[in-house]
């Protein structure tokens, strides 16, 4: 077994089309990773700083206010410290006001994201919160939810703290936004498509079928073996991938806010008690399994249409498809198919749709947030797809001289 899988592998690794797309797509990776810290800020054609001078400030002014509470002490001094500086005039960056209001930029961005640029400067502790609770209301409605879902998101919200506790996490933030994991994903699944075809393609389009079908293991030992070849090959790529682009984004921003609450990088509020740091675990997991999902689906409809291209082409279809179309919140039928369709990669990685979707799904009773039976489902048709390709490689029939 082991020295079919060794042959499997080499023989997707020797594809000229392999080696360029990998070449390509590396490269993108490793730009996207440094992209945080590349690059410079003019105004009105005036240089200002480097985005390593940005970052490199922005970490320390940060990193000495966290652990503060976001109370009515800390938002005065956010305000006072704003008060005298006009944003809409691109050329306060240069203005001693803003050098002294610099070091409250971070808390000054959580209180623009939940109140508005203006209202920030406004704002009281009391209207920050309730502005809070109006996103979850709001979020209610707007999802349609049952009783039985409002009543476990209101225990979920009672767990939470009753003040936001500030922790600089810029590096955590941007590896789980949609410039982050997701962008990492929809390359995989790219790269997935454009090599994983062939991997099944190549007795059949070099009549070697007649050859390799006959054999003792040719049917099921050979079909595991390629499957475990391809499963392999995805996720090392998967893995490799990440490691480049978290390394290039902690050295672009810095290691610090693991357990900065998730809440300080929602634009509305989400009330669940998770940590930035335990929500990018989730979604190097997921990210994982979708692409070990997205290889094994690739594999099996090359081997049901006899077509490497036809496959790479459903894959880069349903890629694009699940962003771009939505399917409207509705109860019943056509709201479990809605549910299902933020369960796929891209939508449950876009943390503003799938992720904080507030709709629930019950099993016996016990209730599950989207990205918790994201997994199950993956292993799901993981496994369903596996079973169809064993089905069709075995009892494939040789066809042609």
């Amino acid at each position: 077994m082991g020295i079919i899988i060794k042959y499997e592998i080499a023989k997707v690794l020797k594809k000229k089309m392999t080696i360029i797309a990998f070449v390509i797509f590396t490269g993108l990776i490793i730009m996207m990773s440094l992209a945080g810290m590349m690059g410079r800020t003019y105004v009105d054609g005036k240089f200002f700083e480097s985005h390593m001078q940005r970052n490199k400030i922005n970490r320390k002014n940060g990193v000495a206010l966290s652990g503060r509470k976001i109370d009515s002490s800390l938002i005065k001094e956010v305000q006072d410290a704003y008060k005298d500086i006009d944003m809409t005039d691109r050329n306060y960056l240069f203005t001693e006001a803003y050098k002294n209001a610099r070091k409250y930029s971070g808390v000054h961005d959580v209180l623009m994201k939940y109140a508005g640029s203006g209202a920030a400067i406004d704002i009281t502790e009391e209207e920050l919160y309730k502005i809070l609770k109006n996103d979850l209301t709001k979020g209610y409605e707007d999802y349609e939810l049952s009783e039985k879902e409002i009543a476990y998101w209101e225990e979920k919200d009672k767990e939470l703290p009753d003040k936001l506790t500030y922790e600089y996490c810029d590096a955590y933030d941007s590896i789980i936004s949609m410039q982050g994991c997701y962008m990492i994903a929809m390359l995989l699944f790219f790269l997935i498509a454009i090599c994983m075809g062939n991997l099944f393609m190549d007795e059949h389009t070099r009549k070697t079928d007649q050859i390799v079908l006959c054999t003792k293991n040719g049917r099921a030992k050979l079909y595991f073996a390629k499957v475990a070849a391809g499963t392999i090959l995805v996720m090392i790529c998967t893995v490799l991938y990440l490691i480049i682009f978290i390394m290039g984004r902690i050295i672009s921003y810095g290691y610090e806010g693991f357990n900065a609450a998730i809440q300080l990088c929602m634009f509305k509020y989400y009330p669940y008690k998770i940590s930035v740091g335990q929500v990018l675990m989730l979604f190097i997991f997921i990210v994982l399994l979708s692409c070990i999902m997205t290889g094994i689906i690739t594999m099996v409809l090359s081997e049901l249409m006899h077509n490497s291209i036809g496959a790479m082409a459903i894959i880069v279809g349903l890629t694009f498809a699940s962003r771009l179309i939505s399917v409207p919140f509705k109860t019943g039928f056509l709201g479990m198919i809605s549910k299902l369709w933020n369960c796929m990669p891209l939508n449950i990685l876009y943390i503003y749709n799938g992720f904080s979707d507030l709709r629930l799904f019950s099993i016996f009773g016990i209730k599950f947030t989207l990205w918790q039976i994201t997994p199950v489902l993956y292993i799901l048709a993981i496994i369903i797809f596996i079973l169809i390709g064993k089905r069709t490689f075995c009892k494939t029939q040789i066809s042609g001289q």
